[in-house]
């Protein structure tokens, strides 16, 4: 079975001066199978972020590889990137990005303005229902509460069908009850086939995948089964 995310000795450098460089990720290899619930954990400066955004088709200048649902990104243009972005990969951010003053249903619906697809609406409902947030319908992203807030990103970052769901530090805004509540809906949403990838510096969050990798000056240190 082809994995949904393979890099191979991945790289990335920052020109901070003129020959002063930072060095974010160094030699990194990565394999994340179909249907894996990853989390990335590591203090700030790790690397995370870089990683995040290679992983996100966010940034393509690096060295290595990185296949995604085994398509060499490199090779792609910035459109066929933009494209394979918006049907492969949901993104759940960690201050949510909702856009104010909207409504949740057009919130949850935004990333399909690029990519329509005539069953939109129809996703968006059962996604509601799934995630107990379908009387939030017409209320505006600013009249919600946190947790509610985090279940309309998710229902967000799902409206595509993406083969890939990206998380970061997505429980980092809530309280603790509400983030418990948060992972069991990730961890469902996993079980019925969506992969994900979790970056969160939280060990009881973490704990929730079925795999942790801990990232440090840009190296991978260990991997474990939570």
């Amino acid at each position: 079975m082809t994995p949904v995310i393979e890099l191979k000795n991945v790289s990335k450098t920052y020109e901070i001066k003129k020959n002063k460089v930072t060095k974010a990720l160094q030699g990194v290899d990565l394999v994340v199978e179909p249907e894996d619930f990853v989390a990335i954990m590591g203090p700030s400066g790790s690397g995370k972020s870089t990683l995040l955004h290679i992983l996100g088709l966010l940034d393509r200048h690096f060295d290595g590889s990185y296949f995604l649902n085994g398509q060499d990104i490199k090779k792609l243009s910035k459109d066929e990137l933009a494209d394979l972005r918006g049907e492969e990969i949901g993104f759940v951010f960690q201050r949510f990005n909702l856009l104010k003053r909207t409504s949740v249903m057009d919130n949850i619906l935004l990333p399909t303005v690029y990519l329509p697809k005539k069953d939109d609406q129809k996703r968006a409902w059962e996604l509601m229902e799934k995630l107990g947030i379908k009387e939030l319908v017409d209320n505006k992203s600013n009249e919600i509460s946190g947790g509610e807030v985090q279940r309309v990103a998710i229902a967000r970052g799902l409206i595509m069908k993406p083969s890939l769901l990206l998380a970061d530090e997505s429980t980092g805004n809530i309280d603790t009850k509400t983030a418990h509540q948060i992972m069991e809906i990730l961890r469902q949403i996993n079980k019925e086939g969506t992969t994900i990838l979790l970056i969160t510096h939280e060990e009881e969050i973490a704990q929730y995948a079925d795999r942790i990798i801990r990232l440090r000056d840009g190296r991978f240190e260990e991997r474990e089964q939570s």
